[in-house]
């Protein structure tokens, strides 16, 4: 049942020399069955009065011998990761070698790329709807990450418009994105030289350069949702126009002239509950009637506005 030493001894006779053979050494470190040992460990062992002494270290069939002045040694050479080794010193006091020590195993430590497992951040904003223009990127943090890679994309026409490395978990564009357009996003930790993996990719839309402002009313609540009277009416060359919403839901916000070409999208996406302002400019175009017109999840508003240039 004792577990077979690395290396099988080449004879056990004494060869011959007066001198007498070296106890067995006492091993102190690696330790047994250590665990996440260096792949350049230090051995150390007992002094038996020795010459020197012979240091075998053993894996898979393939044994290392190694002679050393004293009773220890640092390898320069790097033994594999994640393995389990084998190993044993005996003294060797003229030409007569000393018993072997206790054979003890120990395993090396995983490599960096294996132990740094980065999972992917988990994203907070912008979320899926419409969002400011110059939007806050932000995510959570992950344990051992250096920095995060963002990459922001437009859909179309297909373009990468943000590859960052951002030290901390939040980060905003100097330059505004364009507006009413569609977005995807996502972000990876980085440790060292190891990337994490990616985050999920995340969609938002910018809002239309139209829609100039959104008050929220948390407390007073609309009591309808519906479309005002722009104001003022007639104008020239730009109009404001009222929206309420009761609840958060998708809306369309769009302008048509007499034929029902579409002229301007003022609206496009999730709006909160609460009293929403766009501002609609005409100065390139050319007098006459207009109409707007509201969609929401329930119901279709259309009103109509006079140009006078």
């Amino acid at each position: 049942g004792q577990q077979d030493p690395v290396c099988e001894d080449e004879g056990g006779e004494d060869s011959g020399s007066d001198n007498t053979s070296a106890g067995a050494p006492e091993l102190y470190a690696p330790a047994r069955q250590g665990v996440d040992v260096s792949v350049t460990p230090s051995f150390e062992w007992s002094d038996t009065g020795a010459d020197y002494y012979m240091l075998q270290i053993g894996t898979a069939g393939n044994v290392i011998d190694i002679m050393v002045e004293g009773i220890s040694i640092t390898l320069t050479d790097s033994l594999a990761y994640d393995s389990s080794y084998e190993w044993r010193v005996r003294g060797v006091t003229g030409n007569t070698e000393g018993e072997w020590s206790s054979l003890w195993q120990y395993t090396t430590e995983q490599s960096y790329e294996e132990v740094v497992a980065l999972h992917a951040p988990e994203q907070v904003s912008p979320v899926y709807g419409q969002v400011d223009n110059t939007p806050t990127f932000e995510w959570t943090a992950v344990e051992g990450a250096d920095h995060y890679i963002l990459h922001s994309n437009r859909i179309d026409p297909a373009e990468m418009v943000i590859d960052e490395a951002v030290v901390g978990t939040t980060f905003t564009p100097k330059e505004t994105l364009k507006p009413g357009t569609v977005y995807h996003w996502r972000v990876r930790a980085v440790a060292d030289t190891v990337e994490g993996e990616w985050s999920e990719i995340w969609e938002f839309t910018t809002e239309s350069d139209q829609e100039v402002e959104t008050i929220r009313e948390t407390d007073l609540l609309p009591i309808r949702t519906g479309l005002n009277q722009n104001y003022p009416n007639p104008f020239n060359p730009s109009t404001q126009i009222e929206y309420t919403l009761t609840d958060m839901q998708r809306v369309s916000l769009r302008v048509y002239d007499m034929a029902g070409r579409q002229i301007a999208v003022l609206a496009d996406g999730v709006k909160h509950a609460g009293r929403h302002m766009a501002t609609f400019s005409a100065k390139n175009l050319a007098s006459g009637i207009y109409f707007y017109r509201l969609i929401t999840d329930s119901k279709v508003y259309t009103k109509k506005m006079t140009l006078v240039k």
